[in-house]
């Protein structure tokens, strides 16, 4: 269940979790390491809303009330507002629907500012490259 490109979904639903709690004092020159260090390592260009909706550690997380657990689809909607499908299935990848990891970044620009273009260039040459 958790492949490498379930963690890599992993990892960003982490990150859009987290984000809106931390505070102004909190660095993110980390989490944008780590971002890079991925894509550049391969991870997937394109992720399908189910690994986006997953619980994760969400429920262990001290600042979400027991009372006020959110499903897969509360979940999904909390962390990427903005997300619009680029595909409902492929026949490589199975059935989805299926988000731009470029697109999910955007969720992240408040907090890493114009990085956030410098990875979606990384994102984009490294999949001209593979084609």
């Amino acid at each position: 269940m958790y492949g490498s490109t379930t963690v890599w979904a992993l990892f960003l639903c982490f990150l859009a979790d987290s984000f809106d709690e931390l505070t102004e004092d909190d660095t993110y020159v980390e989490y944008l390491g780590a971002l890079e260090i991925l894509i550049r390592a391969g991870a997937a260009a394109l992720l399908t809303k189910s690994w986006l909706s997953h619980e994760a550690s969400y429920k262990y997380y001290a600042y979400v009330d027991a009372g006020m657990r959110m499903g897969p689809e509360e979940l999904f909607s909390y962390r990427w507002p903005a997300a619009v499908p680029v595909m409902e299935w492929n026949p490589d990848l199975g059935s989805g629907p299926w988000y731009a990891v470029s697109d999910l970044l955007e969720h992240f620009r408040s907090h890493l500012g114009s990085d956030v273009d410098e990875l979606k260039r990384l994102l984009e040459s490294r999949n001209r490259m593979s084609v």
